[in-house]
């Protein structure tokens, strides 16, 4: 994949926005589409090392979760408040903000949250939680395809309890 060149963001010119390091292009895409509140992903190299997570490792999560994110951001970069860190945690999208956040964000973050366990992580199709019963813990939002792949691949999911 061919690296992108590193500039920071600067408010006149959001348009021609380069983001910094590799990231796959469905994260280059959701970011520029919302380059404050993704602002950590076009940091300089220098200031890459010393910064948060996102702008380190990107987006860690999969493409099917794309969709709440594009929203998640649309709604929250007006408020002044933008990501440290994006990943998948038990199943869960996780966001951690940074910057002045009104009381409202935490009601917006819940219902992405909400969301985010009922859209498959591998391809945004209608799906649940579920957990793995053998060899440890280890947690998944899918559609009924993508576990039928886990189980394939000898996986064996369980719905996740508290779901029902």
């Amino acid at each position: 994949m061919k690296a992108i060149t590193r500039r920071r963001v600067q408010e006149g010119s959001l348009q021609q926005a380069k983001i910094s390091g590799t990231y796959p292009e469905w994260e280059r895409e959701v970011a520029v589409g919302a380059p404050r509140f993704f602002r950590e992903m076009f940091l300089g190299e220098k200031a890459r090392k010393r910064s948060s997570p996102l702008s380190d490792r990107g987006i860690e999560c999969d493409v099917g979760w794309r969709d709440i994110l594009v929203r998640l951001a649309a709604t929250l970069e007006p408020m002044g408040v933008y990501a440290t860190q994006v990943k998948s945690k038990f199943a869960y999208l996780t966001v951690y903000l940074g910057g002045n956040q009104p009381p409202e964000v935490a009601a917006i973050m819940d219902a992405a949250v909400k969301e985010s366990t009922k859209v498959c992580e591998k391809c945004g199709a209608p799906g649940r939680r579920y957990e793995r019963t053998k060899r440890g813990p280890w947690m998944v939002a899918v559609c009924r395809l993508h576990l039928r792949l886990f189980e394939e691949h000898g996986w064996r999911m369980a719905p996740f309890p508290e779901d029902g």
